[in-house]
């Protein structure tokens, strides 16, 4: 079986996301033309930022789960966490150089949440990836296998972790080991 490609899951991240933000209205109507001057002001300008700015009671999925964290459970080799942000949630991705003699990447994600819409995020990746979430022992105070990305929830923070592996590496092991780690980082 072929490894969930790594970079799709900020996609499916933000497709979850885009389902549970369903019917908000998140864009202004444009400004009118200025007469005067003949000029359309630029309708971007006017809507407000389609990207969430960081929670700042989310802490830094690059200081959650370290290059360190990762060698240590997958293997040396790994290259600096990159940040970004997806929707709402901070990101931070790991991988190993293309030809790597063993190549993997792994997707840290954070946002700032309480229990009730962390629960709710969860059953809504059903409509995503079309898999029942599997509900798991750990990390945190509440863990979910959602089709192959763990997603869990400790002190109103939510994680989620995406090891893409070689074949006969148990990835989702690997992000629970990994998510255990960042649960004594969460700050709270």
């Amino acid at each position: 079986m072929r490894p969930f490609p790594a970079t799709l899951a900020p996609l499916l991240i933000l497709a979850l996301q885009t389902a549970c933000t369903a019917g908000s209205d998140n864009h202004a109507t444009p400004a009118p033309s200025d007469r005067t001057s003949g000029v359309t002001p630029d309708p971007d300008a006017t809507r407000p930022e389609q990207t969430a700015a960081p929670s700042p009671s989310a802490p830094d999925p690059c200081g959650l789960i370290t290059g360190a964290d990762i060698a240590a459970e997958l293997g040396p080799g790994v290259g600096t966490g990159v940040p970004d942000m997806v929707g709402v949630f901070q990101s931070c991705t790991y991988q190993t150089p293309d030809n790597a003699a063993r190549y993997y990447d792994v997707t840290v994600q954070s946002r700032a949440v309480d229990r009730d819409a962390f629960e709710q995020s969860v059953q809504a990746e059903r409509l995503t990836t079309g898999v029942a979430p599997e509900k798991l022992d750990g990390p945190g105070k509440s863990a979910y296998d959602t089709g192959g990305i763990l997603s869990f929830w400790s002190d109103d923070v939510q994680v989620t972790v995406l090891v893409t592996t070689p074949e006969g590496v148990d990835a989702m092991a690997a992000a629970q080991a990994l998510g255990a780690k960042a649960v004594p980082r969460l700050g709270h």
